[in-house]
């Protein structure tokens, strides 16, 4: 087996694709954090337009690099950082009642992105529905963890069914927002 040695201008190009990498990545970390802002105080968990970012990092960075930003961004809240909601730092966030809403979203990114990218050209709907996918697998982490905190019953009242309406809205949206794009692109 042959070891080929990379030239100095492979090298140098590899290198700026990374950098331009970790700069998107940055880039929807900040989305992130900024969209994290918009909220309205419902109960022990807001709603605030995070799910909409994380699909729109999905459809646009596409799975691996919009996870990779959202990874980034609950970096950020670990280490203190005010990205939260409300400019809120908590680097127990994993610990409180909206822990397994977060810890679902990289996850999320990367379903809407990789499921996005299995069409060459998708039309509204299967971006609709990939849009459902990521919520769904939201509402799955969020609805389990929600469950060391309150009842099944309460989980439901508090937790699902003031955000169902909402959730709708936003999984529209961002597959508008893409839907758009590619035809604007075309």
């Amino acid at each position: 087996m042959e070891i080929k040695a990379l030239t100095q201008e492979e090298t140098n190009a590899k290198a700026h694709a990374a950098f331009i990498w970790g700069i998107h990545v940055f880039l929807g970390s900040l989305f992130l954090a900024i969209l994290s802002q918009i909220k309205i105080p419902i109960g022990p968990v807001p709603i605030t337009m995070q799910t909409l970012g994380i699909f729109l990092l999905g459809f646009f960075q596409g799975g691996k690099k919009g996870m990779f930003s959202v990874c980034l961004y609950l970096g950020e809240a670990t280490l203190g950082l005010p990205v939260l909601s409300g400019w809120s730092s908590n680097p127990l966030w994993i610990i409180g009642s909206c822990g397994g809403y977060l810890f679902s979203f990289p996850l999320a990114a990367y379903a809407v992105g990789k499921m996005a990218s299995y069409q060459k050209h998708p039309r509204f709907l299967w971006l609709l529905l990939c849009a459902f996918l990521g919520q769904g697998v939201i509402y799955l982490f969020g609805i389990i963890w929600l469950t060391f905190f309150m009842s099944i019953k309460d989980v439901w009242l508090y937790g699902v069914i003031p955000f169902l309406w909402i959730a709708f809205l936003k999984s529209t949206c961002a597959a508008a927002l893409r839907g758009g794009y590619l035809i604007w692109k075309r």
